[in-house]
């Protein structure tokens, strides 16, 4: 009995079921904003909505995702030749698509699994693929931002309102906290910096232990991968790739318009609105933005006039469509992958 309870205790503290219970939160709050969705617009409608679309204008923009993917996993590839590690660009690619399929099941888990999956397939380790990836992120946010920028210049007047109301509370309250916490957070710093000073100091007899040291060369690798960018020697190809991952994007969303007759007479500034705040919406912490995504590419829509229940149709149209795609591509490409990596270990 006490080593059936000892069995116990050991699963409810061990990281599988942390992952468990992190996967369940997730799925609760995409139930709970599907559930709020359908609660305010007419499902029956919506059905109506959907089987009313052209799907002609849904496929040009999976076509469309599609090339996007592909260039994100040229990308890639690109970040990893500085390092030695060139891997199959082909594998790259369905790395990546593989790592959107891991992100269905749990957010954010398909960076790590992408760089799992080159490890075994092409032997690029771990923490400097993962600092790539990393590297990536951050050309994104970048990326996400000028999307912004370029979004209030061309609507500022219709944005305005709406980020004003939406936003302005919220910075307020957080600069009231952190101006109220000021000192708590110079203290933090100082020990922060103090430990690391300490670190410093005896880092001769920690690099003595193994697990210290496994450590160390862990974020090593992954600060190599960081800094990748500033080694490549064709940067205008890793800017040609980012645009049209991003260009893309604008145009997989923007043509969905075209397929629904309320938003088909949209202007092309309406897709870079739509577009922020999707990408806003795909940060959340659930699965494949569910709920959340459809939420903001609704009030996005709505800026333009755009009923909330038609907003809706456009918004599961672009979901579905995506999700649909991943599970199709990002499933053969995961199973090619496990077939290619069982092919290398028997050689």
């Amino acid at each position: 009995m006490s080593q059936f309870c000892g069995l116990k205790s050991h699963f409810f503290m061990s990281e599988t079921f942390k992952k468990v219970v992190q996967i369940l939160i997730s799925l609760a709050i995409a139930g709970v904003l599907l559930i709020y969705i359908f609660s305010i617009v007419d499902f029956n409608a919506m059905l109506v909505e959907l089987q009313k679309a052209n799907y002609s204008w849904i496929f040009l923009s999976i076509f469309i995702s599609m090339i996007a993917h592909i260039a994100r996993g040229l990308r890639w590839n690109l970040l990893l030749e500085p390092l030695n590690y060139k891997a199959n660009p082909f594998r790259a690619i369905q790395a990546v698509l593989a790592g959107y399929l891991a992100n269905y099941a749990l957010p954010r888990a398909g960076e790590v699994v992408r760089c799992s999956l080159l490890k075994k397939t092409d032997n690029v380790p771990i923490n400097v693929s993962l600092g790539t990836v990393i590297t990536e992120r951050i050309i994104d946010v970048v990326a996400m931002g000028l999307i912004f920028g370029l979004s209030f210049l061309l609507e500022f007047s219709r944005l305005q309102e709406f980020v004003v109301g939406f936003f302005g509370a919220k910075f307020e309250n957080l600069g009231a906290t952190l101006f109220a916490n000021a000192f708590l957070l110079i203290a933090i710093f100082l020990v922060v910096i103090l430990g690391l000073y300490m670190l410093y100091r005896s880092r001769e007899k920690l690099m003595q232990i193994g697990f210290v040291a496994k450590v160390y060369r862990f974020f090593i690798g992954l600060l190599s991968g960081l800094t990748s960018i500033t080694k490549m020697k064709n940067s205008g190809l890793f800017v040609f790739y980012t645009v049209v991952i991003w260009l893309g994007y604008y145009l997989m969303t923007y043509v969905i318009f075209f397929a629904i007759q309320d938003t088909a007479r949209l202007p092309f500034q309406s897709g870079l609105v739509v577009l922020a705040l999707a990408a806003l919406g795909m940060t959340a912490p659930v699965q494949g933005g569910i709920g959340v995504y459809h939420i903001m590419v609704a009030t996005g829509l709505l800026i333009y006039g755009i009923p909330q229940e038609k907003g809706f149709v456009i918004a599961t149209i672009l979901h579905t469509s995506q999700f649909l795609t991943v599970l199709v591509f990002g499933g053969i490409s995961f199973v090619l992958l496990l077939v290619t990596s069982s092919k290398k270990k028997e050689n």
